[in-house]
């Protein structure tokens, strides 16, 4: 890499990193409304997927959308400054939102009565439509928010975008709880219910936010600095096209869990109850346990892609590797000790954040979530390090390579495993997606064995420590199972034994003088 690199526009590792943060916030919140819904939480299993995709089409297609109107436009007239731009680009947004939002609520009660399947309960039937109706007005306002984004993201205001993100996903997150609180406990309505207030909440958050965008620009106006039209064209063009393409791959395996997991335990016989149970587990839990390690890591992870953006720009080889290396190391050593706690002592987890729902079934479903999440991870920092690296063509290809092994392997899993294969088989897509997308990175991450064996040393001593704190806190009578505040001292012991291993590794480690490699 010793030519230097035309950057090609588009790619904003500020803006990236925050859509990231923006989806780990919106995963990590199930867990909170888990706890609220209770016995009927298996119904949020479909509502936070089909969240996820009506999110991810007005972010990636809207503004997709927004620049071929402009660019269609603009070859019959002449914008005199970028406030023609920015009038077209938010009338263009709320005409597709509306367009998206006119058809999810003509298609509202038939969609909910097919994913919810046959058999499903009117109530339930009668709740995913009204969540879905939500998404509707949902669809409108983000799709006026992303006009707006896209303008600061071409004229790369990545301060403005960042900050505009961070502090819906604050008020979502806010209104959200607050509002499953108010509608389970005080009010004393059911728990589809708060499901339909927290669909609630994330329109009103994007309704506030979106407000105090027109008010800020006065208007459907725009700031009175003038820039190059046309260069925004370009810029909001080239970052929404890759985006689209990787957003409807990114969808492709947990569309296809989604709506073919069920047909695929009838068919293999496995009981009404359990594929329900399961799918719960999968969709709500699992999903949201596997967004814990990479948002607890990504400040460390995602503040390198700016870095590796550079040094790929000034054709800086080692750098990038020096960044891929550091990037993977942070990761995994917060990844690897959660996710092997998670295997280990499955049963005890979900005996005690969700007794609403445990069985022995749901636990060992639960318990492969755990190498899931550890993959998951793995796979999302590999996709957004192709992007860094402006290899949009090549990660979409080994998503769908990915996702092939995926679909194929599926079927037969779940024959073998029940439910657990559902598990499995995303497991295997994102090892496919680790591994093809590090043998293109051509980084010597996991080929420095003195960095590497640092790193699993101390994920080691975190795991061990974690796990010897449940078996002696099982030997001092504190069960699992004790419906006492046993179950919180237990959770709390094993998080600091884990927390003090992982420094204590450290300062060991410093006792051992490392030689030095030469310049």
């Amino acid at each position: 890499m010793s030519e230097r690199k035309e950057q090609i526009p588009g790619f904003s590792a500020g803006g990236a990193v925050c859509r990231l943060v923006e989806r780990l916030i919106e995963m990590i919140v199930i867990i909170p409304l888990t706890m609220l819904a209770g016995a009927d939480s298996a119904l949020l299993a479909p509502v936070m997927v089909l969240y996820q995709i009506v999110f991810e089409a007005a972010c990636a297609g809207v503004p997709f959308g927004i620049a071929v109107i402009i660019s269609h436009y603009s070859r019959r007239k002449k914008y005199k400054n970028v406030m023609a731009v920015f009038h077209d680009t938010a009338i263009a947004g709320f005409v597709i939102g509306a367009i998206l939002a006119s058809l999810l609520m003509i298609l509202a009660a038939p969609l909910s009565a097919w994913i919810l399947g046959r058999g499903a309960d009117t109530s339930d039937i009668a709740a995913m439509t009204a969540v879905l109706r939500c998404f509707a007005l949902f669809a409108v306002s983000e799709g006026m928010l992303a006009g707006f984004r896209s303008v600061d993201q071409g004229m790369r205001r990545h301060h403005d975008y960042m900050r505009g993100v961070l502090a819906e996903q604050g008020l979502r997150l806010v209104l959200t709880i607050l509002l499953a609180w108010l509608c389970v406990r005080k009010l004393q309505k059911a728990s589809s219910s708060a499901i339909m207030m927290c669909a609630l909440a994330g329109v009103l958050a994007s309704a506030a936010v979106l407000a105090y965008y027109i008010h800020q620009s006065h208007g459907l106006g725009m700031r009175t600095n003038a820039v190059d039209e046309s260069r925004i064209q370009k810029q909001i063009l080239h970052a929404s096209r890759p985006y689209l393409i990787q957003a409807v791959l990114s969808s492709l395996w947990i569309l296809f869990d989604l709506f073919v997991s069920g047909y695929a335990g009838i068919h293999y016989g496995i009981a009404a109850a359990d594929i329900k149970s399961a799918q719960g587990i999968i969709f709500v839990q699992g999903y949201a346990l596997c967004a814990l390690p990479l948002l607890l890591s990504c400040v460390d992870c995602f503040t390198r892609l700016p870095q590796i953006e550079e040094a790929f720009t000034n054709g800086d080889g080692d750098r990038i590797e020096q960044h891929v290396n550091r990037a993977f190391a942070s990761f995994l050593i917060v990844a690897m000790p959660l996710g092997t706690f998670v295997f280990l002592h499955s049963d005890a987890i979900v005996k005690a954040l969700f007794p609403s729902i445990y069985s022995a079934y749901t636990a060992s479903v639960f318990r492969w979530t755990g190498p899931l999440a550890i993959l998951f991870g793995m796979g999302i920092l590999c996709m957004y390090l192709l992007s860094a690296l402006q290899l949009h063509k090549q990660l979409g290809t080994y998503q769908l390579i990915a996702f092939v092994i995926k679909a194929a392997l599926l079927f037969p899993l779940v024959k073998k495993w029940g439910m657990k294969g559902i598990l499995l088989s995303s497991i295997l897509y994102f090892a496919a997606l680790v591994f093809l997308s590090l043998a293109r990175i051509r980084t010597r991450a996991l080929v420095e064995y003195g960095r590497t064996g640092i790193v699993l040393l101390k994920a080691l001593a975190g795991c061990l420590s974690m796990h010897g704190a449940m078996y002696l806190l099982s030997l001092a009578g504190i069960d699992a199972g004790a419906a006492d505040s046993g179950i919180l001292k237990q959770f709390i012991l094993m998080m600091a034994a884990g927390a003090a291993a992982y420094y204590m590794t450290g300062d060991v480690l410093r006792l051992f003088p490392k030689r030095r490699k030469r310049q």
